[in-house]
């Protein structure tokens, strides 16, 4: 009954639906634009979440400094910034340390306002 009411919504352009396997489907308002989308979709678990704020906060950071605020370990922190960059959220810089930072800090902002 729920998926007849879906995708008349969906048909009608009310929502968006994001279908990644059998078990997990997102639901969005039909008007958000695709590049917040993307930006969602990276920020949603919660490590992700906190690294992306910490840098929006203090800007760029070292791997090292990641690390500490999140109190999670190097191989978990490695992974969620591989991601966040793969999606295009983050870039790195080669300085005497890697420095992480967000390419469109003002829409990451803007999307961290919406969704808290």
């Amino acid at each position: 009954m729920m998926a007849y009411h879906i995708k008349k919504l969906e048909k009608s352009k009310q929502i968006k639906v994001k279908r990644y396997d059998r078990r997990s489907t997102r639901f969005y308002p039909f008007n958000i634009a695709a590049k917040e989308l993307q930006v969602i979709e990276y920020i949603r678990r919660k490590t992700a979440l906190e690294i992306v704020s910490f840098l929006s906060k203090y800007g760029p950071s070292t791997f090292k400094d990641i690390v500490r605020i999140t109190k999670k370990v190097r191989s978990t922190v490695s992974w969620h910034l591989s991601r966040l960059r793969e999606g295009g959220i983050i870039s790195v810089k080669m300085r005497r340390n890697q420095m992480y930072m967000l390419k469109n800090r003002d829409l990451v902002i803007k999307i961290m306002k919406k969704i808290k």
